[in-house]
């Protein structure tokens, strides 16, 4: 019988590969993809503490140690590759997750939601009017999400350029203010709310798995 840390590390490398693959598929801009991930997150966790329980009797000397420094290595590897995948420039997973800071979007998104950004949507396509995206500006690191517009006057607006501006203007600093923004300072379109906390740090009822 497989020794119950391989078999750990065994089902959690699949587990890994599922949500790689849900990544690049891009089903996990999609609710269903999301509870897809969740079953088989509880699938492959049950099987691995019900085999765990099996071979805790047939233990040897130093087992506890050994699985112990496996287990860490183990999730120090997932947690590396999950953070480097959803939250560095690179996004190897094609994906960001973006905090909503402001109400320059309401109602569309609220203050304290998590979006989750597509970010090789425009590298295959160019952005078009209505999308909800993620930018940043030359002069300010930070990110801002608003929406393409129709600039007032398109003839103002140079090749490849985006007016961009908040859902509710009386509350938003954009293109209005700070003028357009070149496609290659866009990240990626919003798909989803993944979910939204409120100001105690509370999950908010009914903002989940929302598709933009």
């Amino acid at each position: 019988m497989i020794g119950a840390y391989r078999h750990a590390v065994a089902t959690h490398c699949l587990f890994v590969l599922s949500v790689v693959m849900v990544c690049w598929s891009r089903w996990i801009f999609e609710p269903e993809g999301w509870l897809a991930l969740l079953l088989l997150f509880l699938v492959l966790h049950t099987v691995s503490i019900y085999h765990l329980l099996s071979v805790m009797k047939h233990r040897t000397p130093g087992w506890r140690w050994r699985n112990i420094g496996i287990a860490l290595a183990f999730v120090s590897v997932v947690l590396g590759a999950v953070y480097y995948g959803f939250m560095t420039k690179d996004r190897w997973l094609g994906l960001h997750i973006f905090y909503v800071p402001s109400q320059s979007m309401q109602p569309t998104l609220m203050p304290g939601d998590f979006i989750l950004i597509d970010t090789w949507a425009y590298g295959n396509a160019a952005p078009e009017y209505g999308d909800i995206a993620v930018f940043t500006r030359a002069s300010r690191p930070e990110y801002l999400v608003k929406r393409v517009s129709q600039a007032p006057n398109k003839t103002e607006v140079a090749t490849d350029h985006y007016y961009m501006t908040g859902d509710n203007p009386s509350h938003s600093t954009d293109s209005r203010q700070f003028g357009t923004i070149p496609r290659d300072r866009l990240i990626g379109p919003a798909r989803m709310v993944l979910f939204a906390l409120d100001r105690q740090l509370k999950p908010v009822a009914g903002r989940w798995l929302i598709e933009l």
